[in-house]
């Protein structure tokens, strides 16, 4: 017997931008995604100080060490997901085109298909709506 939680949704309109916005890099980047590099979550966990920081989102990583200093909220949050997977706070954020579109250039690999929780086979963003703890 499993007990499921329903997570909670922000409602406001960047929530589906972003799906959008992550749709269309994946067409974009198709051909780019047969070569992506791969980086294990216990790689990624590696780089979690101030001088070396990368976080999940989505599957992919990104290394945002220099967009720390940048960051409107403070690199304190974005210091809290270092080394790991960050997707629900960005999501729940609401996130602007411009942040959106900005991860691009920040990302550098993706978590091998057997780490991966967030696409289906195709390499699409599959949203999950109900955890099973």
């Amino acid at each position: 017997m499993s007990n499921a939680i329903e997570v909670p949704r922000n409602n406001n309109n960047n929530n589906d931008i972003l799906t959008e916005k992550c749709d269309d890099h994946d067409k974009n980047s198709e051909i780019k995604s047969k070569s992506r590099t791969q980086y294990t979550l216990k790689e990624v966990q590696n780089h979690q100080s101030y001088n070396d920081c990368w976080i999940i989102i989505y599957d992919r990583v990104y290394d945002i060490t220099k967009f720390l200093e940048l960051h409107p909220g403070g690199d304190e949050l974005l210091m809290e997901y270092a080394g790991r997977d960050a997707s629900l706070a960005f999501r729940g954020t609401g996130h602007s085109h411009e942040a959106i579109n900005m991860l691009k250039q920040y990302e550098i690999g993706e978590l091998p298909p057997n780490e991966q929780i967030y696409r289906c086979e195709s390499g699409k963003l599959s949203f999950t709506e109900t955890y099973i703890l």
